[in-house]
């Protein structure tokens, strides 16, 4: 991404331009654009947005809002303000004053954003069919929304119903369909405003091995317990690249993170937490 694209103002062309470039599979994570949807949502002069919280801990919303508070490209410095500047907000609990009853009555959103766990103990689970109904483009946000994440492993030991916004059941008996997927507990700033703005706003994203950012040499000494110096993978870090279709890991390439891993950098374990099972390798099993 050239940062000259940071420095002109976001509108309509400057959407489609990014999004008729034609984006598929980002960052290396199984996040894909319908290419369609996105071109129709952004020709809008001001996409509506709501954005939702389902069970959860805020972490997504965080992030979210902490775009452009260490993100600063050549002369430009683009900010969470300034994304939002480009949409009409129509519901935002935390941002807009909208209350859940106006969403409700609303008959068309644009984009539509879901963060957090969803499930029968979840209030803001019955917004899903409504959300799901109305949205032309409909966003999970973080792994909890998109994947299950840690309140997701409850439901494997039977302890309570919690799952990800996909498996919830519509009333004609179908799974609710997500169109966009931002995977990571929480997603990097940089990473959310990527997918909102289709690459028109944010930084560009690249590829890394958490390994390459840890604070030990992989090669190096292993630890046989958390809290002893020396590489973690035997404790079940996922720092390393695993799987057939994961080859490198996004974090500690950030410029939201400083260009390092934070789970790493400060001697703890990589759960490798932008996989679809997290963690999918859980190191306190060990």
């Amino acid at each position: 991404m050239k940062s000259d694209i940071l420095d002109c103002s976001i509108g309509r062309r400057t959407f489609l331009k990014a999004a008729g470039a034609g984006l598929g599979t980002v960052f290396g994570c199984k996040l894909l654009f319908k290419k369609d949807l996105v071109e129709k949502v952004l020709a809008q002069t001001n996409p509506t947005l709501a954005i939702f919280q389902l069970g959860t801990c805020a972490g997504c919303q965080v992030s979210l809002a902490d775009f452009g508070m260490d993100m600063s490209t050549g002369t430009s410095n683009p900010t969470f303000a300034d994304v939002l500047s480009s949409f009409e907000i129509v519901y935002h609990p935390l941002l807009a004053d909208k209350l859940e009853e106006d969403f409700l009555a609303s008959t068309q959103v644009d984009i539509c954003v879901v963060e957090g766990i969803a499930g029968d103990t979840v209030v803001a689970t019955e917004l899903l069919e409504h959300a799901r109904n109305i949205s032309t483009l409909l966003i999970t946000m973080g792994d909890c929304a998109s994947y299950g994440g840690v309140p997701g492993l409850n439901a494997a030991k039977n302890l309570l119903n919690l799952y990800p916004v996909d498996q919830y059941v519509m009333s004609d008996g179908t799974l609710l369909q997500v169109d966009i997927k931002i995977p990571g507990c929480p997603p990097q700033p940089e990473h959310i405003v990527y997918v909102l703005t289709a690459g028109a706003m944010g930084e560009a994203i690249l590829d890394g091995q958490v390994c390459d950012a840890c604070i030990y040499d992989s090669g190096g000494a292993r630890a046989n317990e958390l809290g002893e110096p020396g590489c973690k993978r035997d404790l079940g870090c996922k720092g390393d690249p695993t799987g057939p279709d994961r080859t490198t890991r996004i974090c500690a390439t950030s410029r939201s993170t400083g260009g390092v891993s934070p789970c790493t950098a400060c001697d703890d374990v990589c759960l490798g937490c932008y996989e679809e099972v997290f963690p999918s390798t859980p190191f306190y099993e060990l």
